[in-house]
């Protein structure tokens, strides 16, 4: 059996001056330089280096002022974190701050910071010293991917960088502050970042499955407030700053993305608010969903020069520009869909949209300018359900616009209109009609859970090794001394350790890895490798949590699993009672990952939970309160992209795509199943290669068999078999939010299926699907489903059930609507965009359009039997 023999120093708990959301353990502490001219860039360079020998850690740096005068080299799973408060918070200044001087006026050469694979930056300070508004001097990016000088060969020899963390983190003055790689990188974690930058905030580019960018904070006021320079800004340079910021700067630019996940986005005082964009080596712009957002005080809050077809969802955003809200160009079929969001702008249109398609529900424009509040020289446009607050034209439509509904909206005064869409299908009625609205409320979720004992354990202790074939007992030992001592931390460091048997976490003790955040199994960190259980699907899990227990940072691989064959195992993971938590861990290739079905949850809290299942992914059920479920995500290169040293399977040459492994995944996983559960709180999950994304069931619990209560905000399945597989709901119903969708052409049952046994309440809004395939929804029994706004580029709607509303369709793919030859005749039928039984006749159907590329040119519904 081979072994990683080395393992990082011993851990210990390091003493913050301010609070922190868990216990602070660090592999290495350090303390400023004492002398004023001497930089610390080298020193912290060696300790990385060191430990990222040993596997990797944390290395923390004690509050102070450090001098960053050479570019530093973040090598895999190493973490640097420091002493930090929100600079909202009194104090601030007083943390670890990082005084970068290195490659002043050099912007194109290496970033301060290059992260490597599983690195992360958390509770950091980043100043400039030497910048001053009034002359602003150009730097390299703060942080970055690229270990060479943007040179594209060099870094494709380093493959791709998967997974860095920046957190919790104030970037007081940078030139630029955040990109990622500039060829290829994926699942970067950007999370609670303030930042005054002069050019660009966060930038994210050449983006795979999946990046997540949350509670971004964009103002001048950061650099005006800072307190930890030596003099503080003067009113002309403050003056100088927002006037710099409004000419030149962009809060978060988005290039290419698979998709891409935004919460709570705040920007003020810049060029562009968001800035969407295409791949500066290609033709591609991004995709994806932005839930709750305020863009304010910008010369453009929203600039779309280029978003592919998919399109991106905003729900719950205020958009506020001096010149445009939302500024939309030419690009080709690319959709841009708003639900629940507000609009103003000062000397012109609030909304330009020139060309694509985009669509309002339920939005608000307060105050325009310009030819009208929305202005759209061209493409497909749905107004519906919002309301103009001015007694100006509302809407203008120029003779390029190919189809529209401006439906059921409110004016101040009489509607303004100019429909000048003479070529166009275009429907305008003023007829109040209802419509659901989505709850836009923060999700507010909880601190990180954590022992209540501060006690800290070592396994290494205890006897655990890389070397030994059988850890089972020194764990196990590590565990139970912490139990019976009233909880506590135990540790694993960074190593390989092997596993004959199972393990049980006592109450009140987490068991916690060197990871700090989102990991990948490229530089697994901390492992563990079970052996047991091969075969037996229904054997007792790997890890059994007693109530109130938790995992943090650990990966788990098994090493005699065949994803080729698939091999059946136990659960890895089981929770044994309420208030378990999970923090961050990867379960590289199980059979079965995560059960917190088979007995009560109440209180569960499960955040970046990521790998690549085979059969079943994560089940959730038994919580009569409120549970909480954040960024988990599955894809299949977490199994296949493994150290040289874990990937010695039998796998044919020809199977180099892994399509054996998707294969097996699409015809049997159950990513994400959720039964009876009071109120389930989820965001940002995401699966890609399943038979079922994201299934609601019913079970039984104390003899009440329900399914579940639950708001998902962001969930998205690629190439799933059922997209959502909609069995059971709670009597309050299931609510989802900014959903994506790419189902499964070979395999594929339904984008969204609402089945038979299903007697609740349904919501989607604000949703999107393509690719080809049967359906993009099957909507059958006496539910009550609504499916509000979507951006369909898959395939028909089949309807069966009779309490349906489909409001706010557009359709467009040129071959998505299936051509059957009819019987005897050497003729095609077109398959309608809904399809009706007679039962379902009474469906709502409200402001659909459809594209330019459709063969009819309008939206058509059939009502008479199914023709699937």
């Amino acid at each position: 059996m081979s072994a990683q023999s080395l393992w990082a120093s011993k851990a210990a708990f390091v003493e913050t001056m301010f609070p922190t959301e868990d216990y602070v353990i660090a592999n290495v502490s350090m303390e400023p330089t004492p002398s004023k001219t001497d930089g610390d860039s080298a020193r912290i360079q060696k300790v990385i280096d060191q430990l990222a020998k040993k596997g990797g850690g944390v290395i923390f740096l004690r509050a102070g002022h450090y001098t960053i005068d050479q570019s530093i080299l973040l090598r895999q799973s190493v973490t640097i974190r420091g002493d930090w408060v929100e600079p909202t918070e009194k104090n601030c200044e007083k943390g670890t701050i990082l005084n970068i001087t290195a490659d002043h006026g050099n912007e194109n050469t290496l970033p301060a910071f290059i992260m490597k694979r599983n690195s992360g930056l958390r509770e950091l300070t980043f100043y400039y010293p030497n910048q001053d508004p009034l002359k602003p001097v150009p730097y390299p990016w703060t942080v970055g991917n690229d270990e060479k000088d943007y040179d594209r060969k060099v870094v494709n020899q380093v493959g791709m960088e998967l997974a860095p963390m920046v957190k919790n983190c104030t970037f007081v003055n940078p030139y630029r502050a955040i990109t990622t790689s500039t060829w290829n990188n994926g699942q970067y974690y950007f999370i609670n970042l303030y930042l005054s930058p002069l050019k660009v905030g966060v930038a994210c580019n050449f983006v795979t499955d999946i990046g997540r960018t949350a509670y971004i904070h964009v103002s001048p006021r950061w650099w005006e407030e800072f307190k930890g320079a030596k003099t503080m800004l003067n009113n002309r340079q403050k003056s100088a700053l927002r006037d710099y910021m409004l000419k030149n700067a962009s809060g978060l630019t988005i290039g290419r993305h698979d998709w891409t996940y935004m919460y709570d986005i705040n920007v003020e005082g810049c060029k562009n608010g968001i800035y969407c964009h295409k791949n500066p080596n290609g033709i591609y712009g991004p995709n994806g969903v932005l839930f709750r957002a305020n863009i304010r005080d910008c010369e453009v809050a929203l600039n779309a020069e280029n978003v592919i077809s998919m399109g991106i969802a905003f729900t719950g955003c205020s958009f506020e520009g001096r010149k445009h809200a939302v500024l939309k160009s030419q690009c080709g079929n690319s959709a841009l869909q708003f639900n629940s969001c507000s609009f103003s702008s000062e000397s012109d249109s609030a909304v330009l949209i020139d060309g694509g398609y985009a669509s309002f529900v339920n939005c608000t424009f307060e105050t325009w300018a310009g030819a009208a509040a929305v202005y759209a020289p061209a493409g497909a446009l749905s107004v519906v359900n919002c309301d103009f607050e001015q007694p100006k034209t509302h809407v203008r439509m120029d003779k390029k616009v190919y189809s529209g509904s401006l439906l059921s909206n409110r004016f101040k005064g009489a509607p303004r209109i100019q429909n000048y869409a003479k070529k166009g299908v275009v429907e305008i009625d003023h007829e109040q009609q209802k419509f659901a609205k989505p709850n836009i409320e923060p999700m507010n979720f909880p601190p990180e859970p954590q022992p209540e004992r501060r006690a800290l354990y070592s396994v290494l202790d205890f006897g655990a090794s890389p070397d030994l074939d059988d850890n089972t007992e020194a764990f196990q030992k590590a565990l139970d001394k912490a139990g019976k001592e009233g909880g506590g931390t135990v540790y694993v460091p960074a190593g390989d350790f092997y596993f004959e048997s199972g393990l049980t976490i006592p109450s009140g003790v987490e068991l916690r890895g060197i990871y700090e955040g989102p990991h990948h199994t490229t530089s697994p960190g901390s492992l563990l490798l079970p052996l047991a259980g091969r075969g037996y699907e229904e054997g007792t899990p790997f890890i059994q949590m007693e109530s109130e227990s938790g995992m943090r940072g650990i990966t788990i691989y098994y090493p005699q699993q065949d994803w080729y064959r698939s091999t059946p195992y136990p659960w890895t993971i089981r929770n044994l009672g309420p208030g378990c938590w999970l923090m961050f861990v990867t379960l590289s290739n199980p059979y079965q990952g995560v059960d917190f079905w088979t007995n009560p949850s109440e209180g569960h809290h499960i955040k970046y939970l990521a790998g690549s299942p085979i059969r079943r992914g994560l089940f959730v059920s038994k919580s009569k309160n409120k549970g909480w479920i954040q960024d988990s995500q599955f894809v299949c290169n977490y199994a296949i992209w493994t150290p040289t040293r874990l990937n010695n399977l039998d796998v044919p040459a020809n199977d180099w795509r892994n399509v054996s492994l998707m294969t097996t995944q699409m015809d049997n996983l159950e990513a994400y199943k959720f039964g009876n559960l009071a109120d389930e709180q989820v965001m940002g999950t995401f699966v890609y290669c399943s038979h079922a994304g994201l299934t609601t069931a019913a079970d039984d619990y104390n003899g009440h068999i329900l399914g579940p209560n639950m708001r998902v905000v962001q969930h998205g399945t690629d190439l799933g078999a059922y997209g959502f597989r909609i069995q059971a709901v709670g009597n309050k119903g299931v609510e989802f939010i900014n959903s994506e969708q790419t189902p499964n052409t070979y395999v594929q049952h339904g984008g969204i299926v609402v089945e038979d046994s299903c007697k609740g309440e349904v919501s989607f809004f604000n949703s999107a699907s393509w690719s080809i395939a049967k359906n993009f929804a099957y909507l059958k029994g006496d539910a009550k489903v609504t499916i509000q706004q979507f951006n369909n580029r898959t395939g028909p709607i089949f309807v069966e059930g009779s309490n349906v509303q489909l409001d706010v369709g557009h359709y467009d793919r040129p071959d998505y609507r299936e051509k059957r030859k009819l019987k005897g005749r050497g003729m095609r039928e077109l398959l309608p965009h809904v399809n009706l039984t007679e039962e379902a006749k009474d469906t709502r159907l409200i402001g659909h359009t459809v594209s330019q590329n459709d063969e009819t040119g309008c939206f058509e519904a059939r009502v008479g039997p199914m023709r699937k």
